[in-house]
């Protein structure tokens, strides 16, 4: 193998080993194809599939949609994060850009993303984290069933010094404290 190919093919490897999201419960990882160019040769080369799990979690729900929907904006409430969207024919909710530090609502930073770490610890604790929280329920194929998903994503930034954003990769604990809360209010393990 040439070295500008053995170089790539690790590269491809650490991508496809460092997936930044949680694979949503009955879904497929989505396959995507890498390609390289080759430094100085004017060619290219597919190296093969990269797979990359889909971001967000789901979960079927054993209620009708509308009373999910109904428990979905009662547990943003419960957990403290404000709503910037809430889309009721379309049965969407969610806040896009909350700008949070410490904690989003109820949850400590630091279990609900990762920032990266430094010598202090979990930047996440200490920067200025920009959230995407959006959920979602959908009709389920039984009736009177649904299916409940939530996707968070953020960017980070140092509040004491400059410096550029860093990616803040979903720890899954929004997710999962969404879900639950909902759980709780319709009634259900």
């Amino acid at each position: 193998m040439r070295p500008a190919y053995a170089a790539a093919a690790a590269l491809v490897a650490l991508t496809a080993c460092s997936s930044t999201g949680t694979a949503t419960p009955g879904s497929a990882p989505v396959a995507q194809t890498a390609q390289i160019n080759v430094a100085g040769t004017g060619t290219s080369s597919a190296l093969g599939q990269v797979v990359s799990s889909n971001l967000g979690q789901s979960s079927a729900v054993e209620a009708a949609p509308d009373a999910v929907f109904a428990a979905l904006v009662d547990a943003y409430q419960q957990l403290g994060i404000p709503m910037s969207m809430k889309d009721d024919a379309r049965r969407r909710a969610g806040n896009i850009g909350l700008k949070a530090r410490r904690q989003v609502g109820k949850i400590p930073m630091r279990f609900a993303v990762d920032c990266g770490e430094d010598i202090s610890g979990p930047k996440a604790d200490s920067y200025e984290v920009t959230l995407s929280i959006e959920s979602s329920v959908v009709a389920g194929d039984a009736a009177g069933t649904s299916t409940l998903g939530t996707v968070v994503s953020g960017s980070g930034r140092p509040v004491s010094v400059s410096g550029s954003d860093v990616n803040c990769s979903s720890k899954g604990e929004i997710e999962r404290s969404i879900q639950k809360a909902v759980r709780a209010k319709l009634g259900l393990r």
